[in-house]
Parts: C-alpha cells; structure tokens; sequence
C-alpha cells in the first residue's frame, strides 16, 4: 500500500520523535511512503532562517522520500474522497 505522509508527522519524525519514527518505520515495511511539495514547503518553514546547518539536514532527508506534485486534478479528487 502507498502512504502520503503528512506535514506533523515529517517534522516529528525529523525531530526523532520516538512515535513518528516508529509510524514512519512501520509503513515503510507496509508499502512506499510519498510526500508532496507542499509538505517540504511546510517543513521547511518550521525552520530558523540562522540554521542553515539544520535546513540543509532536513532538506537531504526529505529528498529521500517520493515526492509528488499535488496538480489541480489530484486536487480536486482528494477532495471527493
């Protein structure tokens, strides 16, 4: 099964919050984890501008999730789900 990951649990799981990691593990053994653009965005934005150490560790390990892009389309039928 695939998985969207949302924001809360990127940014806990990158904080090494022991339930996000344990979460994020669990579902990497059940199927492909992706997150979208705007997640990375969200993440991202979580951070200090005067840590670019932390951005740039954070940015490579969001790079190693699928990353989607939401179009209008995709959108629009996640709403009517």
């Amino acid at each position: 099964m695939d998985y969207y990951i949302d924001t809360n649990i990127i940014i806990d799981f990158l904080n090494n919050e022991k339930e996000a990691k344990e979460k994020i593990k669990n579902l990497i053994n059940d199927g492909e984890l992706f997150i979208n653009r705007l997640v990375i965005v969200e993440t991202l934005r979580t951070i200090p501008s005067k840590n670019k150490k932390i951005f740039r560790e954070f940015k490579k390990e969001l790079d190693l999730f699928r990353q989607v892009d939401i179009t209008p389309k995709i959108y629009n039928e996640t709403i009517l789900l």
